[in-house]
């Protein structure tokens, strides 16, 4: 599967969630993932995946499943998806505040199947980015020490 996402954002930043995995979250502050801590827990958990860009803008994401387009992944990570519906878009968009995400601001929702993935992500451009998400049979655990940023 290959599709093309679309979505601008004020913070900077790319997200890759399942909601039902980041559920515990949503009566938290909207901003909850801005203390670097708490983004840091739910990324190790492999609940939700957030990626520092340096920018704001209107980006462009390519996604395939199980087959890269181009350059080798800038950084993976290990992502948990139960419910099998896994949304692609702007840090903003993020469960918390009493609001889940919705695709008002670019983003999508992508159907897949329930199960644990590794997540790649790769810059191709100023605002153009790859995101190739392959099943994994591992537990969806990360061990990352600092918030990812490409």
């Amino acid at each position: 599967m290959e599709t093309t996402i679309r979505f601008t954002t004020n913070t900077a930043t790319i997200c890759a969630f399942d909601p039902e995995a980041i559920k515990h979250r949503l009566n938290d502050l909207d901003d909850w993932w801005s203390d670097p801590q708490d983004e840091l827990e739910e990324v190790n958990k492999g609940n939700v995946l957030f990626t520092s860009l340096g920018s704001d803008g209107q980006y462009t994401v390519h996604l395939s499943c199980g087959q890269r387009r181009g350059a080798p992944a800038m950084l993976a990570a290990r992502l948990r998806c139960p419910s099998g519906r896994l949304f692609v878009g702007p840090g903003e968009q993020v469960s918390g505040g009493g609001v889940e995400p919705n695709t008002k601001s670019g983003g999508m929702f992508v159907q897949m199947e329930p199960g644990n993935y590794r997540v790649g992500l790769t810059r191709l451009g100023p605002l153009e980015l790859e995101m190739c998400v392959d099943t994994i049979r591992d537990e969806a655990q990360n061990t990352f020490s600092n918030p990812l940023a490409i």
